[in-house]
């Protein structure tokens, strides 16, 4: 009786009619088990083309390859020996394969690309980094401003230095760079570490489109970044793709 009466508890009412607790219990479950109903589907439609391509088991040469794509939108992917994590980096792998085949294509990359240049810039700079105290970095100021060689300096108090190539407007330093020449410089201080500073200095100025966001020459590394940035979007479009290709019918009322 008192299972029964808690069943039919009136948790609402709407006009004259009631709302009870049994009803809620019922349309929650079922929505449930259709969640789960379509989450196994979908993996079975994925396995099942998987199977009727005949794609390889992805090698581990190419699960090292994505993992750092991978780790890019989630960082709780550590490494292969963890067992979760592979065969997350399997299934991804598989799904890229199948999205190759499938949703994507130069039209839908080069409309990634241009999103991308939007973002990051029209340039990518060739930057020398030089990291080291106000004061070490004071007199690498003045060697700069006078036009005086830096080498003899760096070396003497044992600056780091790094070369790296970053984006014109989107970059790690947050500094607009799209109306700088080469040879200019810019003194920025680390904002964790207050006592370290940097002088940064442009060598090298290349159009975006000419290189890294161009897709005929580095279409890979491009596929690369946009399934990193795009991985379940392409995995919900190929499941939509292949539910045309195969009879479901369910029996869970919604």
């Amino acid at each position: 009786m008192k299972i029964y009466k808690n069943e039919n508890k009136v948790i609402a009412t709407l006009d004259d009619g009631d709302i009870t607790q049994k009803q809620l219990i019922n349309t929650l479950d079922n929505k449930e088990k259709k969640r789960l109903a379509d989450k196994l589907i979908n993996e079975k439609l994925l396995n099942l083309e998987v199977e009727e391509l005949n794609l390889a088991s992805p090698s581990s040469k190419e699960m090292l390859e994505q993992l750092p794509y991978i780790q890019l939108f989630d960082s709780s992917k550590k490494n292969l020996a963890d067992e979760q994590t592979k065969e997350f980096v399997e299934d991804y792998i598989y799904v890229r394969k199948l999205a190759q085949n499938y949703t994507l294509n130069d039209e839908k990359l080069t409309k990634f690309l241009e999103d991308e240049r939007n973002n990051n810039g029209d340039f990518l700079i060739t930057v020398k980094v030089i990291s080291g105290n106000h004061m070490q970095l004071s007199k690498i100021e003045n060697a700069l401003h006078k036009k005086n060689n830096i080498d003899y300096i760096i070396k003497k108090d044992s600056l780091v230095v790094q070369e790296k190539d970053i984006f014109s407007l989107n970059n790690e330093y947050n500094k607009d760079f799209s109306q700088n020449k080469i040879g200019d410089y810019i003194h920025v201080m680390n904002e964790e570490h207050s006592s370290e500073h940097k002088i940064i200095i442009v060598t090298g100025i290349t159009k975006s489109d000419d290189t890294l966001l161009n897709l005929k020459k580095n279409k890979k590394e491009i596929l690369n970044v946009y399934m990193s940035k795009n991985y379940f979007q392409e995995k919900l479009d190929i499941v939509n793709v292949l539910k045309m290709k195969h009879k479901i019918k369910y029996a869970i009322k919604e």
